[in-house]
Order: C-alpha cells, then sequence, then structure tokens
C-alpha cells in the first residue's frame, strides 16, 4: 500500500515539473496562434499539404521548412536546427502556422529560441503583424521573448518610433520595463545622447536611475567630454553622485587608455587624482606599460597627475633600470609631477635597499612630500646598519631640507642601539621645529640609559635656549 501511494505521488510530482517546464500557458497560446493563423493565413494542415501531385516526389525528397519544423519539434536537439536553418527558408505566410507548432514544443529553452529567431525574422518582413502575435502570446516570458526580437530589427531602421511604441506599453509595466532595457541596452551605443533623452522621460525612479548608468557607460567610451556634461546636469544629487560612483567602478569607460581620458574631467579633484593614480599603474606587460609612460609624458605638466606621478615612478623601478629610469625623469618639464615621480621611484629604491640609485634621481628632483618621505625612510633604513657604512651616506646628503629629512629617520631608528649618536644628529637638523622635536626624541632614550651623560652634554649645548633644553629634558 505504502509503495503504491508512493509511485502516485512520485508520478504527479513528474506531471507538475513537466508543467512548470513547459509553462502552464503553453497550449493557451498555441491556441491563440492557431485562431491569428485561421484569420490571416492559410492554415497549417494546407499550408503542409499543398504540393501539387507534379512535385509530390520533390517535396517527400525534400520537404517543405513547415513540415520539417512538425517533423523534429519532439526532439530537444533539433530545436537549434528549426531555429537557425528552418527559420530562415520560411515564406511570410507560413510564420504564423511555424509559430502555432513551435509553441507545442515540449522543450522550454528550445521554445524561446525558435520564438525568438521567428519573430527577428518576421518583424523584419512585416512588423505591425509581428507586434500583433507578439502580443497575443499569454506566456509572459515568450511574449518578452517576442517583444524584443522585433526591438532589435525596428532599431535598425527606427528607433525612435520603437521607443514610443514602447512608451505605450503601460498595461503591462513589466513587458515596458523589459523593453525599455532591450532598447537602452541595444541601441545606446548607436546614439548615446538621444537614448539618454529619452531616458529623462521615464517616471519609474529606480528604472529611470538604473536606464541613466546604461547610457552613460555607453557614452562614455565615444565622447567622454560630452557624456560627463550631461551627467553633471543629472537631477536628484544623490542619482547623479551614485551613479557616477558606479560608473568608476564598473564601466569599461574605466580601463586603460580610456580611463585615463575620462578621468582628466571627472568632476570631483580626490577622485581624479587617486583613480588616475591607480588605473595608470594597472598595466599588464611590456605593450601596455609604454602606453602607460606615453600618455604620462604628454600629460605631465599637469599638476593633478601628483600622485599618478609618484605611483607610476615606485611601479617602474620593478622593470627599468636606474639610467632608464633617468632618462625618463629627464624627459619630464621641471616642475611639482616630476618631483612627485622621482620621490615615488627613490622610495621604491630604498625600500629595495638601492641606496645608491635613491640618492642619485633624487638629484633630478625638488621638495615635494615624497621626497621627504623618501628621504626620511632612507634615513630609518640606513640607521639600521653600521656606521661605516650610514655615516658616509648621510654626510654625502645635500645640507638643509635633504639631510633634515634623513637625519629625523636616521635618528629616529639610531636612537635605538646608540641613543647617545642619535642626539648628536638630530642636533645637526637645520629646521628648528623639526632639530627639537627630534633631539627631544633622542634624548629621553639616551637618559634613560645614561642620566648623567645626557645631562651634561644638554648642559654645554649652545645652540638650543634655557627653554628649548627644558623642553627637552622634560618631553
Amino acid at each position: 500500500m505504502k509503495s503504491s501511494a508512493l509511485l502516485l505521488l512520485h508520478a504527479a510530482a513528474l506531471v507538475f515539473g513537466w508543467w512548470l517546464g513547459h509553462g502552464g500557458n503553453t497550449s493557451r497560446d498555441a491556441n491563440n496562434a492557431t485562431k491569428l493563423t485561421t484569420a490571416n493565413q492559410t492554415p497549417t494542415k494546407s499550408l503542409v499539404s499543398s504540393a501539387t501531385t507534379k512535385d509530390a516526389a520533390k517535396t517527400k525528397a525534400n520537404p517543405p521548412a513547415l513540415e520539417k519544423i512538425q517533423r523534429y519539434l519532439l526532439d530537444g536537439n533539433e530545436c537549434f536546427s528549426i531555429s537557425d536553418f528552418l527559420v530562415p527558408k520560411l515564406s511570410h505566410a507560413e510564420f504564423a502556422p511555424a509559430l502555432a507548432l513551435m509553441l507545442k514544443s515540449p522543450f522550454l529553452q528550445g521554445r524561446q529560441r525558435m520564438v525568438r529567431q521567428l519573430f527577428q525574422r518576421w518583424a523584419e518582413i512585416d512588423r505591425a503583424e509581428a507586434l500583433q502575435h507578439a502580443l497575443a502570446l499569454v506566456s509572459p516570458q515568450l511574449k518578452e521573448e517576442a517583444v524584443k526580437a522585433v526591438l532589435d530589427a525596428w532599431l535598425k531602421s527606427d528607433p525612435g518610433g520603437a521607443w514610443q511604441w514602447v512608451l505605450q506599453l503601460g498595461d503591462d509595466p513589466v513587458l515596458m520595463a523589459s523593453a525599455i532595457e532591450k532598447l537602452v541596452t541595444a541601441g545606446a551605443k548607436s546614439d548615446p545622447a538621444g537614448y539618454a533623452r529619452w531616458i529623462e522621460e521615464i517616471s519609474d525612479p529606480v528604472q529611470r536611475a538604473a536606464l541613466l548608468w546604461k547610457a552613460a557607460a555607453a557614452w562614455l567610451p565615444q565622447d567622454s567630454k560630452a557624456a560627463l556634461a550631461w551627467m553633471r546636469s543629472i537631477e536628484p544629487a544623490s542619482v547623479r553622485q551614485r551613479m557616477m560612483e558606479d560608473l568608476r567602478r564598473d564601466s569599461d569607460a574605466f580601463r586603460g587608455e580610456q580611463a585615463w581620458e575620462t578621468l582628466l574631467q571627472w568632476p570631483d579633484k580626490s577622485t581624479r587624482e587617486e583613480e588616475i593614480a591607480i588605473q595608470l599603474v594597472l598595466y599588464n606587460g611590456k605593450e601596455e606599460e609604454a602606453k602607460s609612460v606615453q600618455w604620462f609624458i604628454a600629460h605631465a605638466g599637469n599638476v593633478e597627475l601628483q600622485k599618478a606621478g609618484a605611483m607610476l615612478g615606485g611601479a617602474l623601478t620593478n622593470n627599468w633600470s636606474a639610467a632608464q629610469l633617468e632618462q625618463m625623469t629627464r624627459n619630464l618639464p621641471a616642475g611639482p609631477v616630476r618631483d612627485a615621480f622621482v620621490g615615488g621611484a627613490a622610495r621604491a629604491y630604498v625600500e629595495s635597499h638601492k641606496f645608491s640609485d635613491a640618492i642619485a634621481l633624487l638629484k633630478l628632483g625638488g621638495p615635494c612630500a615624497e621626497r621627504s618621505m623618501a628621504l626620511s625612510e632612507l634615513g630609518e633604513v640606513i640607521g639600521q646598519l653600521d656606521a661605516t657604512t650610514s655615516e658616509p651616506l648621510v654626510r654625502a646628503m645635500r645640507p638643509g631640507y635633504d639631510q633634515d629629512y634623513l637625519l629625523e629617520g636616521y635618528a629616529s631608528r639610531l636612537s635605538e642601539k646608540n641613543p647617545r649618536l642619535a642626539t648628536l644628529w638630530a642636533a645637526q637638523i637645520t629646521d628648528a621645529a623639526a632639530r627639537l622635536m627630534a633631539v627631544q626624541d633622542a634624548y629621553d632614550v639616551w637618559q634613560g640609559a645614561d642620566l648623567p651623560a645626557a645631562e651634561a652634554w644638554l648642559r654645554a649645548a649652545s645652540q638650543f635656549s634655557e627653554a628649548e633644553k627644558n623642553t627637552i629634558s622634560n618631553p
């Protein structure tokens, strides 16, 4: 008894699963297609058997496309043959009967493929009739496939007319939304400005925002200046800002050379500087690297490329010789971008302990944040070395700005193993405020290790006022 009940349940589940896979509206769609066929076309049966007696043998050997469709429908693999090879052979009069047959296919994916191919061809010959049959379909999925197929053909000849027709689908908002997205996705690349204007007419704020993104993504690679000018006009501001941030992360307009040109016009300065720097070093291989370098050199007069210069300078030390990097530096115009490039490369050299390369390159640049960090980091690294190696490097550094920043890092690290010597070096910093701070830090360690010696030195240090001595001894 239990096994019989289980068998019945299993059979019921199979039937229900078959109904889900084939769509509950398939038979109604087939009936509708048959009714439209009866009203507008020759019935399927007469079309299939319309061959004359004279042509009977030829028809049997090479049956018409419609008869082949009827024969192949029960084979899921043949659905591809029907859509790809048989649909193109159908005459106009056979479209509606073929649709009625296709809708009886038990294979969901095959049915959708055949319908899509049929309506694409139908729309090229008689768009109005194709739309009539598409809208008569009961299955929402098949109706959407059919309408999109018609729009594919319509876009080639009259995108404005297609857009106006889609906006009249208000009674079916789901279909209208899907059709609008189809139009924008397929057509925005050919006329992004036109689609942008049309999209602004959409009242649904969620759909409007999503479609604005699509239009902008299509427009930016073609004309970033015009696209950005339009994007700045989008209201409300929250939609505009969100769209621009999403585009920056996901759009193809922010890949490679197109990204650099687009970002140069980006409205937010911090985003411009940060993203150009990131995109400029995302090269893969020598060819892309060369493009990055060429573009950077051509735009090196733009002061907003300082961050990009620093990152590119550091990245190039991985593959370029010091001589190549020096030559490129000389090709850059003197100014803040070149200074940042030098500083970024010098920091990379310091990190890999190529001290002489860093010092040589620093001679080609001027003061900037990257240079300061490179010098300070160089001081910290050589502060860990023995005095015979580190002190010649310190003395070789140009007094003033360069030596001051190097000594800050040097004294900080040297104080860990020799606070007395660190204090003496810190006292040679020329900038008064920086000198006081560096001496204070080193002296604090020194007096913890040898208070009498530290106090004796401070009392004799004539370069400090009494107030400064008090500050140094009481951190």
